[in-house]
């Protein structure tokens, strides 16, 4: 019997050493993005500003290669969202990935953390039109701070803003 347990332990202290090895340090620098949030803003996308709210479970995904963000925004109008943020140790850049109840989706990369700001810059769908994005994250403190902004004409324009505590 203590010949099956030290070699149970022994073998789960193999499993854990070839996991550890096998973990790129840089998703790490993601789990900041990991939690329940609530988050409250406004919402410029229309033209005029809105007060926006968005519920937020974030989560460790696909055998812990990406963070899962599910949204349910319930103002300035309802909209459900998934997006998936990730590491490409090739590219090496930060990607995120969406799609929404809209029929709305895009892809981005960022080049990580800058200080405490890390900035998303990809192509957008959204309501039969394509164009430049950028999603922009400040940490402060507890706090996170997000933009979204689209590029019209050579100049970036905010459609949102709001900000999320766990």
């Amino acid at each position: 019997m203590k010949t099956k347990i030290v070699s149970l332990l022994a073998s789960l202290l193999v499993a854990s050493s070839l996991l550890a090895a096998n973990a790129d340090p840089n998703l790490a620098k993601l789990e900041g993005f990991v939690g329940k949030w609530t988050c409250s803003g406004t919402d410029m996308s229309s033209g005029k500003s809105m007060a926006s709210w968005t519920s937020v479970n974030s989560r460790w995904g696909y055998d812990g290669k990406w963070v899962v963000v599910d949204l349910d925004q319930t103002k300035p109008m309802a909209l459900k969202a998934t997006a998936f943020l990730g590491y490409d140790a090739g590219a090496r850049m930060y990607v995120l990935g969406y799609l929404d109840s809209m029929a709305g989706y895009g892809t981005a990369w960022s080049k990580g953390w800058d200080g405490n700001t890390m900035t998303f810059e990809g192509d957008m769908h959204m309501m039969g039109m394509a164009m430049k994005g950028r999603d922009v994250f400040v940490k402060d403190g507890m706090k996170l701070q997000h933009s979204v902004l689209v590029e019209e004409k050579g100049t970036w324009k905010k459609l949102m803003e709001e900000t999320c505590s766990k």
